[in-house]
């Protein structure tokens, strides 16, 4: 299989050749140039399509309930050693930056590699803290400039002495989704993971249900009188994460209509697709055709 063919089955999710090709060929034109494109940048400046069965595929990705078929890679990875993830708010308070940042450092001095997205906040802290040693960021697409993700954080400045960049995807098409399985991907990178600050509903709590379902350790940094946006912090020092209301009920919708997508009122849950990929990337339910799930199985809480 070549590297074209590798690329889309990466983007399209889907390890069957014959099945990305047609959904390839139904692409507007448009979409197909700014795919090819993107594609060629990534290959100039390194970057790799990995997949299940490369030495370089992250030995954490198979514990995952929904294991990737690949993603993009820029840099260098290894599968021996600790990883600590180190995610929170882009809003966080300086002072918690700052912790980040002597935190991080303090990892890489305890031969951890330090992992995180690329954001503004507590995710650009965590890298500025490791330093020249490196650090891992995992960004949902963007991998092919010489900046990735909203921290504009610089090759150099990760790749360091061994550090790297992993892409879920090239392009930004579906952006939110993207940054679902952007989630599900830092998660299976890590040993452990540290929350420094978050809000109760928030990407960074996709990260934490995600290390749950891992059974990682998961530390937070929580005190009494913090603000209301480190709530989520004060919610996993205090108990387990229950399913999120919204995705409670559509699971039970799906039960109810027996798996069957168009058995859902869409009018209850406007954004359907991106609940659906949460509840899969979280074990509740599995894919089993267009359209159609299986929540037999479903893991109970």
């Amino acid at each position: 299989m070549n590297t074209w063919q590798r690329a889309l089955l990466i983007e399209l999710k889907n390890n069957r050749w014959a099945e990305v090709e047609r959904r390839w060929r139904a692409w507007p034109q448009e979409r197909q140039r700014r795919f090819e494109a993107t594609f060629q940048a990534a290959l100039r400046v390194g970057a790799s399509p990995v997949m299940v069965g490369d030495a370089e595929y992250p030995k954490g990705w198979s514990r995952l309930s929904q294991p990737p078929v690949g993603a993009w890679l820029r840099g260098r990875w290894d599968n021996e050693g600790r990883g600590v993830g180190i995610v929170g708010s882009r809003a966080a308070p300086p002072e918690v930056c700052a912790r980040v940042r002597a935190y991080a450092a303090d990892c890489v001095v305890q031969g951890d590699r330090v992992i995180s997205g690329a954001a503004v906040g507590v995710d650009t802290a965590a890298h500025v803290g490791a330093g020249s040693a490196g650090s891992i960021a995992v960004v949902p697409f963007g991998i092919e400039g010489p900046c990735v993700g909203q921290g504009q954080l610089t090759v150099e400045q990760i790749c360091g002495a061994g550090g790297a960049f992993w892409g879920a995807a090239l392009l930004r098409d579906g952006a939110r989704q993207r940054y679902v399985a952007r989630n599900q991907l830092l998660a299976g990178l890590c040993d452990r993971l540290l929350v420094a600050h978050a809000a109760l509903k928030s990407g960074t709590m996709h990260t934490v249900r995600f290390a749950q379902a891992l059974d990682l350790r998961i530390d937070a940094w929580w005190t009494p009188g913090d603000p209301s946006t480190n709530d989520g912090c004060r919610e996993i020092l205090g108990a387990g994460l229950p399913l999120q209301p919204m995705l409670r009920d559509l699971l039970k919708a799906l039960r109810k209509a027996k798996g069957r997508v168009r058995g859902v009122d869409r009018r209850r849950f406007p954004e359907l697709a991106l609940l659906l990929l949460e509840l899969e990337c979280e074990g509740w339910i599995r894919s089993v055709g267009p359209g159609l799930y299986d929540c037999g199985e479903a893991k109970k809480r």
